[in-house]
């Protein structure tokens, strides 16, 4: 007998429509998603729990969630640069009064040299987990 097929449940599924078998699909609430489509999501959540924790909360919870899909689903950056721009943000006091401002901090040359270099990258990520001890000890 066949493995019955499941079409993935993310609106940004990069999979193209597809059918998968249930070995390769994971369950998202009451929905079926690719794993790489739920580790997206999951990552896209962190960003969002980023800008509204630490950036901005103040702006319309629709809006920032609309720019991080564009950047990231219309302009093709990893989810990962995403949130390591927003740790970026947080370390160096950068003052963000748009959310919209995002797509233009994600063109940054100096934020893809310190994404791409391990030491810096690490330094920033240091940073931002020792900034979360401060303010959760307070």
């Amino acid at each position: 007998m066949t493995e019955r097929l499941y079409k993935c449940g993310y609106a940004h599924c990069q999979h193209d429509e597809e059918k998968s078998p249930l070995s390769e699909m994971t369950r998202v609430g009451k929905r079926y998603w690719h794993k790489d489509c739920a580790e997206i999501k999951d990552k896209i959540d962190i960003a969002k729990k980023y800008y509204f924790d630490y950036i901005d909360c103040k702006n319309e919870y629709k809006v920032v969630v609309g720019v991080l899909n564009n950047i990231i689903f219309k302009k093709k950056y990893s989810p990962d640069l995403v949130i390591f721009m927003m740790k970026y943000i947080v370390t160096h006091n950068c003052k963000i009064k748009s959310p919209y401002i995002l797509h233009y901090v994600v063109k940054n040359r100096i934020l893809h040299e310190e994404f791409s270099d391990d030491a810096k990258r690490a330094k920033v990520i240091s940073r931002f987990e020792y900034r979360q001890r401060q303010e959760q000890n307070y």
